[in-house]
C-alpha cells in the first residue's frame, strides 16, 4: 500500500515486560494474539507548548488544569452539562504475551488526561503546524507526541448474518464527510482501573447503530488494531463484531428506529471483498459515482476482512 498521511498503525513500546521489539499493533497481530485482553496503567498528559517543563502526572493536571477549567465554565463534567468535556489521553502500550506459555497475551495502555479542547485544537491546527509541533517534542522531550492530546476513541465495524458491512458518512463537524463505522471517544474515568475499551465499544455500537451487546455472537468480537493519524495524532481502538442481524436491518431504516441521535447519513453497505478493496484504492461508495474518504480506524477494520468474515 502507498504511504498516506491519514492513516498509521501504532506500534508498541520497546523492550518492556521482557519482550524485545516493537510490534505493529495491526489485525495481524491481534488475530495472533487472540484472546487479548486490554488493561489499563497510569500515563502522561500532554506537555505545555509554553512550558515544557510543567508537571504531566495525572492527578496534577486533574488538580491544576482540568478542575479549574470546569470551576470556570469553560469544560464540562457530564453531571451540570449534557457531555463530559474530560477525555483520556494515549500515552503508549505495551504487550505482555504469554501465548508461548499456554496464557493469554495483554495489551497494558497508558493513560493520561486531556480535555475536549485540546483534541479540538490538535484537529484545527494545520499539518504544518502539526508537523512543527512533532519535531518540538521529539527534540525537547524524546516524544513526537508530547504536545498532543491524542484522545483515543473506539471504532467498531459490524459484520451481519448476511456477511455484508455497513458504514456511514460521518456528519460531526471533526470528521464530517468521512466514511466511518461506529466510533466515539472513551470515556472518562476515575480511577484507571474504571476504564474498559470493550465496554465503550459496545456502548458505542448500540448508541449509533441500535444494536445490544446480546446481539453480537459469542465469539464474534474482536480487537483488529490500533489505528492513528499521522498528523494529528487521534487514535481508535477498533474491533470487529458479527451482529445478529440480517442486511435488511440496514436496508429497511430499521436500525434509525433504535438510536435516539443520528450521527451517520444514509450507510453504505459492502458486500464483498472487491467492493472493499475498490473503497480503500479509490474512495468510490459502490452503487454511486461518488468518492469519499474513510476514517483511518474503518480502514483498518476493512484491511482486517478476510473470506471468513464476509460472505459474498
Amino acid at each position: 500500500m502507498a504511504q498516506r498521511n491519514d492513516f498509521q498503525v501504532e506500534m508498541t513500546d520497546d523492550g518492556e515486560f521482557g519482550n524485545p521489539g516493537r510490534r505493529t499493533l495491526d489485525y495481524k497481530l491481534a488475530d495472533k494474539l487472540c484472546p487479548l485482553d486490554i488493561s489499563s496503567v497510569l500515563g502522561l498528559c500532554a506537555a505545555n507548548v509554553d512550558n515544557s517543563s510543567q508537571p504531566r502526572e495525572r492527578e496534577w493536571y486533574l488538580k491544576n488544569i482540568i478542575n479549574p477549567m470546569i470551576k470556570r465554565g469553560e469544560l464540562g463534567d457530564g453531571v451540570k452539562t449534557k457531555f463530559d468535556d474530560r477525555k483520556l489521553r494515549y500515552g503508549g502500550s505495551t504487550v505482555l504475551d504469554l501465548t508461548s506459555q499456554g496464557m493469554g497475551a495483554s495489551l497494558f495502555v497508558r493513560f493520561g488526561i486531556t480535555h475536549y479542547k485540546a483534541f479540538l485544537a490538535d484537529i484545527k491546527r494545520s499539518d504544518e503546524e502539526n508537523l512543527k509541533l512533532q519535531e518540538r517534542g521529539s527534540e525537547e522531550l524524546g516524544d513526537r507526541w508530547a504536545f498532543f492530546a491524542r484522545a483515543p476513541g473506539v471504532a467498531v465495524l459490524p459484520i451481519t448474518e448476511d456477511g455484508s458491512i455497513f458504514i456511514g458518512e460521518r456528519t460531526n463537524s471533526e470528521y464530517g464527510g468521512f466514511l466511518n463505522a461506529v466510533a466515539g471517544h472513551l470515556k472518562y474515568r476515575d480511577p484507571i482501573n474504571r476504564i474498559n475499551v470493550q465496554k465503550d465499544a459496545y456502548r458505542e455500537l448500540k448508541e449509533e447503530f441500535g444494536i445490544d451487546r446480546e446481539e453480537v455472537e459469542r465469539f464474534g468480537f474482536n480487537f483488529v488494531g490500533l489505528y492513528s493519524h499521522p498528523i494529528k495524532g487521534d487514535l481508535d481502538f477498533t474491533f470487529l463484531a458479527k451482529v445478529n442481524k440480517p442486511d435488511r436491518y440496514f436496508t429497511s431504516g430499521e436500525w434509525m428506529k433504535k438510536v435516539s441521535e443520528r450521527e451517520h447519513k444514509p450507510l453504505v453497505r459492502l458486500a464483498n471483498l472487491a467492493e472493499i478493496g475498490e473503497l480503500l484504492d479509490t474512495g468510490k461508495v459502490p452503487g454511486s459515482d461518488r468518492t469519499l474518504q474513510v476514517m483511518y480506524s474503518t480502514r483498518g477494520a476493512l484491511q482486517s476482512i478476510t473470506p471468513y468474515h464476509i460472505r459474498n
